[in-house]
């Protein structure tokens, strides 16, 4: 019987992650681009829809406590718009990185 060993997820390797600062000159936390969300992320997201609870502010705070930890606290105490300017900057590299880069497409 041939035995297939699943690798690692991509999420796990340096540059398939999104890294950010909570605060100017703070710590630097990274999280996988969205592509790569492990189980949990993906299941917290569905639930999260299907319950009624999917606004953008509530659905990063809960995806950055699931897939970074060590940054969940300053998150959750940083204002809605900020959780929103950086859930939209995790979405914006997500997306680059899944094609050309973004400095190609005038090539």
């Amino acid at each position: 019987m041939t035995v297939y060993n699943v690798p690692k997820s991509e999420g796990a390797k340096k540059g398939n992650r999104f890294a950010f600062r909570a605060v100017d000159g703070g710590k630097v936390f990274s999280v996988p681009f969205l592509q790569y969300l492990s189980g949990d992320g993906a299941e917290f997201i569905e639930t999260s829809i299907e319950g009624g609870r999917a606004d953008e502010a509530r659905l990063t705070r809960g995806l950055i406590a699931i897939e970074c930890p060590a940054a969940a606290e300053a998150v959750r105490k940083m204002a809605n718009d900020q959780v929103i300017g950086l859930s939209q900057a995790w979405a914006a590299a997500s997306t680059a990185s899944l094609g050309e880069s973004e400095g190609s497409e005038d090539s």
